[in-house]
């Protein structure tokens, strides 16, 4: 009898060529280091990319796209042997370093979960030094625990302790930079539509009305959506306040960008519910400093900036600590990069030399 394996990769594509070979090779060091089998799913490809899937998966199959994902994984999950699940997209590719993963896999420990990190990069230049952000999420499953995912756009599991954060397992992902223009805006409405499914049956759910915010940029609702979802926050209507201050992260930053009149109050919202939050330290801090600077109200760009530094010395801390892995697994930090630091510290070097304290720097 064949040994079941321990860990079982599960994949879903769709005509993804261009990513899905460098996706399925960074897994071939995992593949060697613990017994796994790899499941994919294929929902409908007419390029290449089930050619390729075959050359490197123990099992390729056709699902049929019922316009949910939850039930697309689930397919897959539902072919799996393994003690532990990995979920992963093509536009990501595990990092080399799986010292932590591995051990984790091979370990006797009591999670049933494990959250990793998701660096998403927004220029070519990836891995060798352009701007991205990290987030965590829970990608490791138990599969003694019986869960499925569920919802079907951003889907997930019912995350509950006990559960470990592997700081230093990262998924990198392109998917934001590369995705064809048109491609982006397919599959902006395509989520859109299936999330506003979902806000029609739950219209005060703080979670959904994030999504539409972080999905729907181009909606023609977009600000209603970050309006109700602020009202929820201010009033603490919701048992998932802990995404407030990733929303009100949003909702400053369409404040600058539009110059809207609540920029004020949503920015003091921020800083008196989520003074320590990393959205409010590092991300909250960077747009009003470069608005601050650009507008050439040095005093105010310099204590933003300030601010960020304090902040970014937080977030970069190694281990991260855990109220900071806490934050970063409600939404994604966008100015934590090097490359975002180093454009604030220009400025806020020259900030300081505009208001003749160019000594402090």
């Amino acid at each position: 009898m064949p040994t079941a394996p321990l860990l079982s990769i599960g994949i879903i594509f769709k005509n993804e060529a261009r990513c899905i070979e460098r996706c399925l090779q960074s897994l071939e060091p995992l593949r060697s280091a613990v017994c796994c089998e790899l499941v994919m799913a294929d929902t409908g490809s007419s390029d290449a990319s089930r050619q390729i899937a075959e050359r490197y998966a123990d099992e390729v199959f056709d699902f049929e796209w019922v316009d949910d994902f939850a039930a697309a994984r689930n397919a897959v999950m539902d072919r799996c042997h393994g003690k532990w699940y990995f979920s992963i997209d093509c536009n990501e590719w595990l990092d080399a370093d799986i010292l932590e993963l591995t051990a984790f896999i091979r370990g006797r420990n009591q999670a049933n979960f494990a959250f990793v990190s998701i660096r998403n990069y927004f220029s070519a230049e990836l891995e060798s030094g352009g701007p991205y952000s990290d987030f965590y999420t829970a990608r490791i499953l138990r599969m003694s625990t019986g869960q499925r995912f569920h919802n079907a756009i951003h889907e997930t599991w019912t995350v509950c302790e006990p559960f470990e954060w592997l700081t230093r397992t990262i998924l990198h992902h392109d998917g934001y930079f590369f995705q064809d223009p048109q491609a982006r805006k397919n599959k902006e409405k395509r989520n859109m539509t299936l999330l506003r499914k979902r806000l029609a049956e739950n219209p005060e759910d703080l979670a959904i009305l994030v999504q539409c915010v972080e999905s729907g940029g181009n909606d023609e609702k977009f600000m209603e959506y970050i309006r109700r979802a602020v009202k929820i926050v201010k009033e603490r209507k919701s048992p998932q306040l802990t995404l407030g201050a990733g929303l009100l992260c949003h909702a400053v930053g369409a404040a600058l960008a539009r110059e809207l009149p609540e920029l004020e109050e949503w920015l003091a919202l921020a800083q008196t519910m989520f003074p320590h939050s990393m959205f409010t330290l590092v991300d909250i801090n960077h747009m009003v400093f470069m608005h601050a600077y650009q507008e050439k109200k040095w005093e105010k760009a310099i204590c933003s900036g300030e601010g960020y530094r304090k902040g970014l010395q937080k977030l970069k801390a190694c281990p991260r600590p855990k109220d900071v892995v806490e934050d970063l697994a409600q939404g994604s930090v966008r100015f934590g990069s090097p490359d975002s630091e180093q454009t604030l510290l220009i400025c806020l070097a020259d900030a300081y030399c505009q208001t003749g304290q160019g000594e402090k720097r």
